[in-house]
């Protein structure tokens, strides 16, 4: 698995980059800190 490399803040980027390209029909910014904070939440949890 390459993304064990990865630190947990580059993994969280990652995924809110990768959602926010996906969904661009939504607001960029506020897509991207949503969907940052959701990852966070779910990975601490």
């Amino acid at each position: 698995m390459r993304e064990a490399r990865y630190s947990p803040t580059t993994r969280v980027l990652a995924m809110a980059v990768t959602a926010n390209r996906s969904m661009p029909h939504r607001p960029r910014k506020r897509s991207l800190i949503m969907d940052t904070a959701r990852y966070a939440a779910t990975v601490s949890a």
